[in-house]
C-alpha cells in the first residue's frame, strides 16, 4: 500500500485483479510500437524466411534427385544444366543450338 485509507487498498487490490498481458501484447510493446524496431523485424524475419526457404528448397532438390548420378551437381543457369545432364548421360529431349 502506498499511502493510508480506503483509496490505497483499493488501488491494489485492483493490480491484483488485472490479468498478465498476452503474448501478443508483449509483442506489440516490444517489436511493433516503434517504427525503427518495427522495420528491424521485418528485415531480420525476411532474411530468417529466406535461408529456411533456401534449404528447404535445396532439401527437396536433393531428395527428388537422390540416386542419379548427377546427384549433387546444381546447374548455375539453365544452359549449364542442359550440358551437365547431357554429360552425364540423361536425355533432355531436344538438341542444343551450337
Amino acid at each position: 500500500m502506498v499511502g493510508r485509507g480506503a483509496g490505497a487498498v483499493v488501488r491494489v487490490r485492483q493490480w491484483k485483479n488485472m490479468a498478465a498481458p498476452t503474448l501478443t501484447a508483449r509483442l506489440y510493446s516490444l517489436l511493433f510500437r516503434k517504427t525503427s524496431t518495427f522495420a528491424l523485424t521485418i528485415a531480420v524475419g525476411a532474411l530468417f524466411f529466406e535461408r529456411a526457404f533456401d534449404q528447404g528448397a535445396d532439401a527437396i532438390y536433393e531428395h527428388m534427385n537422390q540416386g542419379t548420378e548427377c546427384q549433387g551437381q546444381t546447374p548455375a543457369g539453365i544452359k549449364d544444366g542442359i550440358k551437365a545432364m547431357m554429360e552425364c548421360g540423361e536425355s533432355v529431349g531436344w538438341e542444343l543450338p551450337r
